[in-house]
């Protein structure tokens, strides 16, 4: 089965049992070598942004725009892993799409396929267009806002607090789950002289009825990740108790902000290890 369809797919499953199967626009499949002699699983043009083993990113030029191409390619030690599963990129699809629909700013599909072998994932990839005029919230938050004026400091932050309160108390309203929220996932976008937060990269996005406390700690310890290095623990407090609502007891609060610490410290990041070390020195100086 070799098969391109114009439409990209809604839900999130396997999409070709043998064979490939693209769907999007041809000009973005003609760009990694989808209508041609190349074997598009072997594209490695343009500026690398991530590379792995298996995971590729790029940045490419498509005509007068700016695309990424991500592309995964597995071996045969990873082969019998997506055996029957949705790929990482059909995911992404499915988890724009609900974000969309959710009115979360977020990226454009222009293209998606996959390859299989009797069910096995041997490579798959998506194109999205490029966010102009846009930086991760962690560069944004790195490079410009710790230098900024402290009143302006503080207006930015209670802006994109608000925001990204907004955003992810109407995803998890609708029991949808980003699982990899962390900042460098969160894009900062100036529209109009406003800055609005679009939310990128989300091969584990899922729906979920079931325990919903739990898949929302995974959300919320990725956002707490950067959070504890640039901000105190009472502004982690305030946001979570923001989050539970305006009859959020200190109880409640407190609770969840313990289960998200619970989460987070199984693997902290190095920052804020770096950052506690140097605590450590000031005060034993």
């Amino acid at each position: 089965m070799n098969s391109i369809r114009p439409k990209l797919p809604i839900y999130n499953h396997m999409r070709t049992f043998h064979g490939e199967i693209h769907y999007g626009d041809e000009r973005a499949m003609t760009l990694i070598g989808v209508n041609s002699d190349r074997d598009w699983a072997e594209f490695a043009e343009g500026e690398v942004i991530a590379a792995s083993s298996k995971t590729n990113c790029y940045r490419v030029a498509m005509g007068d725009e700016t695309v990424y191409v991500k592309r995964y390619v597995y071996t045969s030690s990873n082969k019998i892993r997506h055996w029957c599963l949705p790929s990482k990129p059909m995911t992404e699809v499915f988890g724009f799409q609900q974000l969309q629909r959710l009115d979360i700013p977020t990226l454009d599909v222009l293209a998606y396929g996959e390859r299989r072998v009797l069910g096995s994932l041997r490579a798959a990839y998506i194109v999205t267009r490029a966010v102009p005029d846009s930086m991760s919230l962690e560069d944004f938050v790195r490079t410009k806002w710790v230098d900024f004026p402290e009143e302006e400091k503080r207006r930015s932050f209670q802006k994109i607090r608000q925001q990204l309160l907004n955003q992810i108390r109407l995803t998890h309203g609708a029991h949808f789950y980003h699982h990899d929220l962390k900042w460098r996932n969160i894009l900062v976008h100036k529209n109009n002289d406003q800055c609005e937060l679009v939310w990128i990269d989300c091969p584990r996005a899922r729906f979920s009825w079931i325990a919903p406390r739990r898949e929302a700690i995974v959300d919320l310890s990725s956002l707490a990740r950067s959070a504890i290095i640039y901000l105190s623990v009472y502004d982690g407090y305030r946001f979570l108790k923001d989050y539970l609502g305006p009859n959020a007891t200190h109880k409640q609060t407190t609770k969840l902000l313990r289960d998200v610490w619970k989460h987070l410290s199984r693997r902290l990041p190095k920052e804020y290890l770096a950052k506690l070390d140097k605590q450590h020195e000031n005060t034993t100086s």
